[in-house]
């Protein structure tokens, strides 16, 4: 009896301590996380189970965390993995203060290859800025944040777009207070504000799974190569084939033997410049900067039905074109990412955390166009970000310029001066009569050839009687005369039977 009731208590122990433990496991929060280090803040993630898929796992389904400049700048992409908070699905890291923008990803890199099987398993977030939100720039703090600081931020599936640079699937989203146990709200206590939970938000959205969409380019058949000549454009004048051997043909007057070059009006900043179709010109980007600044992301749009950027090729068939083209486009840019592999559009950014030296004027890109169609084309370039070297301002955020003075932006493009072609041809002087062999010293006046001769010649109705020379010396002339016309007849008939 004794041992039965030891057995029973030993049992009712067992499963008091099973009970305890189990408890200890859920109620895990926050405060078992290691402390954080000084001069970080801590950032949470909630990264969807959407994002995780057989790439992942070999990287093992975890997140990642990127970003470019600060302390401990990652040099290659995906960055490092985070570390698991108090629950599942929900990471964290601890990020250096002077870190701007970072962003969260599934710790994946798809490479560049568009055609290969896994490069839409890589996903991300858009850019995120870390330093703070100003007073009404958020609506849902209108009164701002001083950080964000062991806040967590959620992504929102209907919130994405295709990142320009990598061309990866990449979601928007929201900072919001995390409580721990996957809970989080707009205040900074639980119970100030509605209570969401990380698992329960995207359930209600379908999950985009449309990989990265490519713009495709027209062929290069449907843009009209040159205009083509009217059809009743005159064309070279042919002499009658009767006309007379002294007949003076215009001198001045040459109908063109093509139709003029078709032209292209490109528009770039604020100028407009003409160039012809087939024309190759450059576009340029001139930057002055009083002060250093630490990174830049751009993009240059043009109108690709007109203008075709032109690519430089690469020798190794693993690497793609556009990936060899940073250093030569831009040359004042260390480590600048560039992208020119859709038609339309030209993305570059880089980072340097002893910042960029513009102080004087260089060039910030070079693009070459070939020019494929005629009409109205525009080149825009946008600065999306331009952060100052050692501090919070900015030359340009998000495309607006945030500190307006001790920046000079100068677009420039350089289009070919058309070579001058004559549009007349050079005037040749006519002879004012038909040579002869022997000028007559007595005034004669010869008929002129016609299509029909006859073996007689007779006297010119307009000859003067006072000046007829004696019988004998008319008669040879007659000869003579007789004899030219019939050779000139002759010649008549043959060039006829020869043009027939």
């Amino acid at each position: 009896m004794t041992k039965k009731i030891l057995s029973v208590l030993l049992a009712v122990v067992m499963v008091l301590a099973m009970g305890t433990v189990a408890l200890v496991s859920v109620s895990a929060d926050l405060a078992d996380l290691p402390e954080q280090p000084a001069e970080t803040y801590r950032y949470y993630f909630f990264m969807p189970p959407e994002w995780l898929n057989d790439s992942t796992a070999t990287t093992g389904n975890t997140a990642g965390i990127y970003w470019w400049e600060g302390t401990g700048a990652h040099g290659g992409w995906p960055g490092m993995a985070a570390t698991p908070a108090d629950v599942e699905g929900v990471y964290y890291c601890d990020v250096p203060t002077d870190v701007t923008t970072i962003v969260w990803n599934n710790f994946f890199d798809g490479g560049a290859d568009t055609t290969a099987p896994y490069y839409a398993d890589a996903i991300q977030t858009r850019n995120i800025g870390t330093e703070y939100y100003d007073p009404d720039e958020s609506e849902l703090y209108p009164e701002g944040t001083p950080n964000f600081d062991g806040m967590i931020y959620v992504t929102d599936f209907t919130i994405y777009d295709f990142n320009e640079y990598s061309g990866k699937l990449q979601f928007g989203g929201e900072w919001f207070y995390y409580y721990g146990n996957g809970e989080y709200g707009t205040a900074t206590e639980k119970g100030g504000s509605e209570v969401y939970t990380a698992y329960a938000t995207n359930n209600d959205q379908p999950f985009p799974k449309d990989g990265p969409q490519t713009e495709t380019t027209p062929a290069a058949t449907d843009a009209p190569a040159t205009t083509v000549a009217p059809t009743d454009a005159p064309a070279t004048t042919v002499a009658p084939t009767d006309a007379p051997a002294t007949t003076e043909a215009p001198a001045t007057t040459v109908a063109p033997t093509e139709a003029p070059a078709a032209s292209t009006n490109i528009t770039f900043g604020s100028e407009t410049k003409t160039a012809l179709v087939g024309d190759r010109v450059t576009y340029t980007i001139d930057v002055t900067a009083a002060r250093y600044f630490e990174d830049v992301q751009a993009n240059v749009t043009y109108d690709a039905e007109k203008l075709q950027v032109v690519r430089i090729t690469s020798d190794d068939p693993n690497v793609e074109d556009w990936m060899v083209e940073g250093p030569a486009r831009c040359p004042n840019l260390d480590g600048v990412i560039f992208n020119a592999s859709v038609d339309g559009v030209v993305k570059f950014n880089a980072a340097k955390v002893t910042g960029f030296n513009f102080t004087e004027a260089k060039n910030l890109v070079t693009l070459e166009f070939d020019v494929i169609a005629a009409g109205d084309a525009n080149i825009t370039a946008v600065i999306d970000e331009m952060t100052i070297m050692g501090g919070a301002e900015s030359y340009f955020t998000a495309g607006a310029p945030s500190v307006t003075e001790g920046i000079t932006v100068v677009e420039s493009l350089d289009v070919p001066v058309p070579e001058t072609q004559p549009t007349t041809a050079e005037p040749t002087e006519a002879p004012t009569q038909a040579p002869a062999t022997a000028e007559p010293t007595e005034k004669v006046t010869v008929p002129a050839p016609a299509t029909d001769v006859t073996g007689e010649t007779e006297k010119p109705a307009t000859s003067d009687e006072a000046d007829t020379p004696s019988t004998g010396a008319a008669t040879y002339l007659y000869i003579a005369l007789a004899m030219m016309a019939m050779a000139a007849c002759a010649v008549v008939v043959l060039r006829k039977k020869v043009n027939g």
